[in-house]
């Protein structure tokens, strides 16, 4: 076998091995959705969402899209493309600025100032995915 072929044929193999490494660091990786806010002078909501690396290699979290749900129904769609790098075994949280459609937003808004004003516990919860070192999959969690 010629040197050449026996380089490729590395190569590939280790490009084969670092994709199923990646992947499955990825597929590893848990998220928490810890916090929900409302910011009534600027007419924003923000969400806290943790991203834990219980692997014992940095991961690079790139984006998460999907909806914010508030008792069942969308209030709001999120997307964001902060890049972080999340350290092993480290919980890093995230902070995303939500901007529902123009319609809803002070409904929104007033639902949430009046379940904290009056203790109601609210059911809030995101549905969506996410991309870990360049690896997209699925998103469901529930503020705890």
């Amino acid at each position: 076998m010629k040197m050449t072929n026996l380089f490729a044929l590395g190569l590939l193999g280790f490009g084969i091995w670092m994709f199923i490494r990646k992947s499955s660091v990825a597929k590893n990786v848990l998220f928490s959705f810890e916090k929900l806010d409302a910011d009534i002078q600027k007419l924003k909501i923000l969400m806290t969402m943790g991203v834990y690396n219980p692997t014992t290699t940095p991961i690079e979290f790139n984006s998460v899209v999907g909806a914010l749900l508030l008792n069942g129904k969308q209030i709001a769609l999120v997307e964001s493309f902060q890049k972080t790098t999340i350290a092993p075994t480290a919980k890093t949280n995230i902070l995303i600025t939500l901007r529902p459609s123009v319609v809803g937003i002070l409904q929104t808004i007033q639902d949430i100032v009046k379940a904290k004003l009056k203790g109601i516990k609210l059911s809030a919860s995101f549905v969506g995915s996410a991309n870990i070192d360049g690896i997209t999959f699925p998103v469901e969690t529930k503020l705890a």
